[in-house]
């Protein structure tokens, strides 16, 4: 039996492969309405626990996320907190998730990858 000593990781990650339209906005509403993302803004204290109202800073900074993913750019989970989840929580609201992946022997790191179709931006020949 070997017998390691010291930090060990579980390796396992999750990544979610989506496509965010280009018009798309988040409201106050939107965020308001989804119970998931109103849990996490609580936990990571975005909002305080006895409060679901979303301030225009908030949401400025939930739409900041999402015009990252529009612009084809990643997420990661070590970004701002719980921010990570509240906005996987607003994509699968919107359908937006194309596609989850589970990696047992990932690199630990949770992501939400932006999806871009490059058979869009072929020629015809």
């Amino acid at each position: 039996m070997k017998i390691r000593k010291g930090f060990v990781s579980n390796s396992s990650s999750s990544s979610f492969i989506v496509e965010v339209p280009k018009d798309f906005v988040a409201t106050k509403e939107m965020v308001e309405n989804n119970k998931e993302a109103i849990s996490t803004l609580q936990s990571c204290q975005f909002i305080d626990e006895d409060d679901d109202r979303v301030n225009q800073d908030l949401l400025d900074k939930v739409n900041k996320y999402f015009d990252t993913l529009k612009g084809g750019g990643d997420l990661y989970k070590d970004d701002d907190c719980d921010m990570f989840w509240t906005i996987h929580a607003l994509l699968e609201d919107q359908n937006f998730i194309i596609m989850d992946i589970d990696g047992a022997s990932g690199s630990g790191m949770d992501a939400i990858i932006s999806f871009e179709d490059l058979r869009k931006n072929r020629s015809k020949k």
